[in-house]
């Protein structure tokens, strides 16, 4: 699946209706680790039909409250939505390992 960029909050929403597993990916431009973070997602995960990815700029206005809700304390930071449900698993930095660890679990999950 390819990597989604939502413009606007509806495009989030939609995206996170649209999808059993999102990841949702903050980050921002001038952030080193999340060009690391966000690179390794790509490399691991595009062509993966399971998992939908959500980058989310958290320099755009659009998505202060979304950055709120989710707790973002740190970039990158990864929260993971199940069937439209936000999930209580995050990642705080540039933690590939155990974003997989959490990838499996939900993309598994019967």
């Amino acid at each position: 699946m390819p990597i989604e960029y939502p413009k606007t909050f509806d495009d989030f929403t939609n995206l996170i209706k649209e999808n059993k597993v999102c990841l949702i990916d903050f980050f921002a431009t001038w952030c080193g680790p999340c060009k690391v973070l966000g690179e390794s997602l790509k490399n691991k995960y595009q062509d993966d039909a399971s998992l939908c990815i959500i980058k989310v700029d958290i320099d755009n206005e659009e998505f202060t409250n979304l950055s709120e809700v989710c707790k973002v304390s740190a970039l990158p930071f990864v929260v993971f939505f199940v069937n439209g449900v936000i999930q209580t698993e995050q990642v705080v930095g540039n933690n590939l390992k155990q974003v997989v660890a959490y990838v499996d679990k939900f993309t598994k999950a019967d």
